[in-house]
């Protein structure tokens, strides 16, 4: 999915109202640092929350989900830790990979100072699987609805306004993400406190629980992280191969541009995909896996049919599309000249979108891992080279050979969906989730069995500090009084006892 560093520079030549042929310049820029954003996919290991949480909310274990999403957390943070490694030396990798000089500086800027946007994105990532396990929709569309808001205006204000250029655009980017973390935290603390009854918290505090059980959510996340990456990292060499062609300027002004398409389609589907995701894996944590089959295909059917109308459009109104993005004559040309084919590589990748959502649901990433490896890496990118350096294609054969690995991909994920044995898909998810629950009480007995020792030592240690002193003896009771009034210290005779 593109993220608004990939959006923002393609706008900058319209709005600073530079002339065409400086514009693209700073759309190559744009272009070659989006390489090094994008490489931040393997934290697509947050993508398992959706997998363990949607079935545990399903199967009705709400303790879980907290426990998982911190969890997740922890290792999304230390996933980061490479990606924020090598954004050190982007420059040195730039220019190890045949870059030009001219575009390297400041892209390697913008780069390094996305480094906090990162880990914040990261968090972020997981707070909105573990929300939209659960089916909490709301507070998701109204975050959302404010960042859209918000980022034209910041970025405006840092690029254009104070002058800061691309630079302005990755401080923008850090202050929308820090905004959206606050934002979901706040989500999370509205849902504790007025939608969930007491007894089914999903939020019950840090634990160190957290800790543990990482092999177990690692055999989801990393085939899952891995087909993300395989996914997005293809679109990168693309762009790389962009960048060596004869005309680059053009040639990645137009990819840059059909990006941000792609991307804005993506965006509506990919809602599509993770309803999917959370239905499918309610439906299986449940274990009602006909109904978890039957929703997916609903799914399915609806993404497919909600980018045709906005497909349409593009094919048919190319050039008014593409100058909103720039006035350059040529990009606008070789934009026109491959949007038929983008539209179609846009419905392919709606069926493989929500095809990956059920996937996450039901905890079959692997599959996705492989289907992507054979496609984009073994056939698409190779071809895409071909197309665009032996043949001279361009743009043009960079998006047929993307469209027909998109095309591949979809119909090797359906069909092994239409062939999932479902009730057995719903039996392994509860199994998951009943291992994960006798994990967690398991390690509740054992802290209590602790906690009762330690209780009982101290008990131990009391009476062995008291041993040896004598305790006063009580006062022996003079007379309960025959009739008596007061208790045991009354005298033995009284004014009642006397005639």
């Amino acid at each position: 999915m593109a993220s608004n560093e990939e959006r923002v520079p393609l706008l900058s030549a319209t709005e600073n109202g530079k002339e065409p042929d400086s514009g693209p310049v700073f759309e190559d820029e744009a272009g070659k640092s989006r390489f090094w954003p994008e490489a931040t996919r393997v934290v697509g290991m947050a993508s398992a929350v959706e997998t363990f949480c949607g079935q545990a909310f399903g199967a009705g274990h709400h303790r879980v989900l907290g426990v998982v999403l911190q969890r997740a957390v922890l290792l999304c943070l230390l996933t980061c830790a490479l990606p924020l490694a090598l954004w050190v030396r982007a420059d040195w990798l730039m220019r190890l990979i045949g870059q030009q000089p001219e575009v390297v500086p400041l892209a390697a800027r913008y780069v390094r100072l996305l480094g906090p946007a990162l880990c914040m994105w990261a968090v972020s990532g997981c707070i909105k699987s573990y929300l939209s396990s659960q089916g909490v929709v709301t507070p998701l569309t109204a975050v959302s609805l404010a960042y859209t808001a918000l980022t034209p205006l910041v970025n405006h204000l840092f690029m254009f306004r104070l002058g800061l250029g691309m630079v302005g655009a990755a401080v923008a980017y850090n202050m929308l993400q820090a905004l959206e973390l606050l934002l979901l935290v706040a989500a999370m603390a509205w849902l504790h406190h007025f939608k969930q009854r007491p007894g089914a918290h999903t939020w019950r505090g840090f634990s160190s629980q957290a800790l543990t059980g990482w092999g177990g959510y690692l055999k989801i996340a990393l085939p899952s992280a891995a087909a993300i990456c395989l996914d997005w990292w293809t679109y990168e060499g693309v762009v790389l191969i962009a960048g060596v062609l004869p005309d680059a300027r053009v040639q990645l002004g137009a990819m840059g541009l059909a990006f941000d398409t792609h991307a804005l389609l993506f965006m509506v589907v990919d809602g599509f995909g993770s309803a999917a995701s959370t239905r499918v894996s309610n439906e299986l944590g449940a274990g009602r896996g006909r109904r978890a089959r039957y929703a997916g295909l609903v799914a399915l059917l609806l993404g497919v049919a909600a980018p045709l109308a906005a497909s349409a459009g593009l094919v048919a109104f190319p050039r008014a599309w593409a100058r909103i993005y720039t006035p350059d004559n040529a990009i606008i040309s070789l934009v026109a000249r491959t949007m038929p084919v983008l539209a179609i590589s846009n419905i392919a990748d709606s069926v493989a979108a929500v095809s990956s959502g059920m996937l996450r649901g039901s905890g079959r990433q692997e599959l996705a891992f492989k289907v992507n490896l054979t496609v984009y890496w073994v056939l698409g990118l190779p071809c895409a080279a071909l197309l665009a350096l032996r043949y001279h294609m361009g743009a043009l054969g960079l998006w047929l050979a993307m469209g027909g690995a998109s095309a591949l991909q979809a119909s090797i994920l359906v069909g092994s969906i239409l062939r999932f044995d479902w009730p057995a898909e719903a039996r392994k998810a509860m199994l998951r989730v009943e291992a994960t629950e006798r994990a967690h009480a398991a390690e509740d007995a054992a802290a209590a069995a602790g906690e009762q020792a330690r209780r009982a030592a101290g008990a131990e240690r009391a009476a062995e500090e008291g041993e040896g002193v004598e305790e006063p003896l009580p006062h022996p009771a003079l007379h309960g009084g025959l009739d008596s009034r007061h208790g045991v210290h009354e005298p033995l005779l009284t004014a009642a006892h006397v005639i």
